[in-house]
């Protein structure tokens, strides 16, 4: 069952999904959009001199000279909007626009999800979406065209390809009813669909016609019966689709038992009786970028703890597949028991490999009776604290009535276990560390400062214990268990070429190939394996000398251009009001220079 504040994180997390950001090209001028009633939105849109309510309807206009400006948190993007009549131009920031308005319910609109999204993307194997695409950002085009061009979508929806079935009348619900249709919905299917339409046209050949979506399970199911195909990982491949040259049934037949062959340089898989496909992983945004200010305004606007924050990785990778029905379930409970499912998840988000995934796991997995036991034992602190007696339920009592002598004793065991992190850094060129060591514990604290204190503990010398082992010395090691978390993240069990296509943008292709996986984990452990790539790092922040905020980084990853990525993780307790619990999760990516930032050049 959600708690309180898990439940109002899920609706201000639907909030933040409904956000428009009506400035973006993307969407052409038509386009409706709802005033947001959320939080000051209507204040700040009212003090700037545009009189709406929440829930009023705004259309997004061309450029006009005599629109009255609305400033809104200074400059950066610039929107035309018809309200009432009266033409506005919105200049402000990105951030600042975005959550002022709402996709419009008009109509009531596609609902966008994992089924739609990837059904849109399909669709552009089929038609020239890229010319449609460009066709409806023409300001003079006569309103009549947007029919034509649903015509052409229902057409090739229908036209009895393998798409995802519930995707397709996801979509044609609203686009082909004239009473639900909207300009936005209309726009952003056939940007969805002019990725795969360009990808198609600068990577396949025109004998590239057929798609397996909506079998996609049967394809996997082949793919892991026949022995014949090296697979590694997890137990399915993770891409969405394949693009074939022949139909779906006589591929997922041949597969099952046929050897596959595969060209690494152009990424086409081949089967005997010339059958030919590539794999394909469907993708709203490069990068997931979309995502990744959502979970930011997440933290930004709202304050939430990084607790409910969610890694834009591991949801633009299609970790969750229902964003809203995972929200709340990305916490890591070490005191719960770790089930199979969250020790693969946590690998993926903590963004660390299988054995030192293990390690620190097989720590944290301690009981927390057998912790203070040991912290105890360590700070000299003579108590009965017989397993026998002393429960988990005990924990928290024996912790609040520890005495001001006992609490200075343990505070001196965390700083110890500090400096061994800091040790651990100065000797390895790709292990950092920053913070100022230094507890001052008065014995005044509360009970939560103490059981926070007590998770530093368990951070420490979980961390201390990853770091014991050779693998932390050799920065090869670390590269390869980086590398292998990210090829399971892109390919799952799958060993062929894969492609990643996305929603058309004015950012680039709108594709990526990774090549094979064997290719991918090669080339990435080049990239990122020389002794002076920063792999590892470990943040402490000192809380008025009462315990410590503990942050880690774990490098994902270096793009082509030499920028490197981290994963910033969490590490404490979840919980106030005397619970004992205790999370490591990761929740953001930063780049090289917000790392620099932290520990320094």
């Amino acid at each position: 069952m959600l708690s309180f504040k898990q439940k109002i994180l899920k609706e201000d997390f639907k909030n933040i999904l409904k956000e428009m950001s009506i400035y973006d090209p993307k969407y052409p001028a038509g386009t409706e959009a709802t005033v947001s009633s959320a939080g000051k939105n209507v204040d700040k849109l009212n003090k700037a001199g545009m009189p709406v309510n929440g829930g009023d309807k705004v259309v997004k206009v061309q450029p006009t000279n005599d629109a009255t400006l609305v400033t809104i948190g200074g400059g950066g993007v610039v929107v035309f909007l018809d309200f009432n009549g009266k033409v506005y131009k919105l200049d402000g920031k990105e951030a600042s626009i975005s959550p002022l308005f709402n996709k419009s319910s008009s109509g009531q609109g596609i609902t966008w999800n994992v089924n739609t999204l990837e059904a849109a993307a399909c669709l552009g194997l089929f038609m020239d979406a890229d010319i449609e695409y460009e066709k409806l950002g023409d300001p003079n085009r006569p309103t009549e065209e947007d029919v034509k061009i649903v015509k052409k979508i229902e057409k090739h929806l229908t036209n009895g390809q393998d798409y995802d079935q519930k995707g397709v009348d996801g979509i044609l619900s609203i686009l082909s009813d004239p009473n639900k249709r909207n300009i936005a919905d209309l726009a952003e299917t056939l940007r969805l669909a002019a990725g795969m339409s360009i990808f198609k046209k600068e990577k396949l050949s025109s004998e590239f016609k057929y798609i397996i979506h909506g079998r996609i399970d049967d394809y996997y199911q082949a793919e892991r019966e026949n022995d014949q195909i090296q697979k590694t990982g997890s137990k399915l491949p993770t891409p969405d689709a394949v693009i074939c040259n022949k139909p779906a049934d006589t591929v997922i037949t041949a597969l099952k038992t046929q050897k596959v062959d595969y060209d690494e340089k152009t990424g086409i898989c081949e089967l005997p009786n010339n059958i030919r496909f590539v794999l394909v992983s469907l993708k709203k945004e490069m990068g997931g970028a979309q995502l990744g200010k959502i979970f930011k305004a997440v933290k930004d606007r709202y304050g939430l703890d990084s607790f409910e924050d969610m890694l834009n990785v591991a949801l633009s990778e299609g970790w969750f597949k229902d964003m809203l029905g995972n929200v709340a379930g990305v916490g890591v409970k070490i005191f719960k028991g770790i089930k199979n499912v969250f020790n693969k998840l946590v690998s993926k988000l903590m963004g660390f490999g299988s054995s030192l995934k293990d390690s620190l796991l097989r720590r944290m997995n301690k009981s927390p009776v057998r912790d203070l036991q040991t912290l105890f034992k360590k700070a000299g602190i003579r108590k009965p604290l017989s397993e026998e007696f002393l429960t988990e339920a005990s924990v928290v009592p024996t912790i609040k009535e520890m005495t001001p002598v006992e609490l200075k004793k343990i505070s001196r065991v965390i700083d110890t276990e500090v400096k061994k992190i800091q040790s651990t850094a100065t000797k390895y060129g790709h292990v950092k560390f920053a913070g100022n060591i230094g507890l001052n514990v008065t014995g005044k604290e509360n009970i939560d400062d103490r059981i926070k204190l007590f998770t530093n503990w368990i951070t420490l010398t979980s961390l201390n214990s990853m770091f014991a082992g050779r693998t932390i010395s050799n920065a090869k090691s670390i590269a390869k268990e980086v590398v292998e978390l990210q090829k399971e993240m892109f390919f799952g069990s799958t060993d062929l070429p894969v492609f990643k296509v996305f929603g058309a943008s004015d950012k680039g292709k709108p594709y990526e190939y990774l090549g094979s996986g064997s290719k991918f984990i090669e080339d990435k452990i080049d990239s990122i394996s020389a002794d002076n790539i920063p792999l590892i790092g470990v943040q402490v922040s000192s809380q008025g000398g009462r315990y410590y905020t503990m942050y880690s980084h774990f490098c994902m990853g270096m793009d082509e251009d030499g920028s490197l990525h981290y994963s910033l993780n969490r590490m404490g307790t979840n919980k106030a009001g005397g619970q004992l619990s205790y999370v490591f999760e990761g929740y953001k990516i930063i780049d090289y220079s917000e790392f620099q930032r932290i520990y320094g050049a």
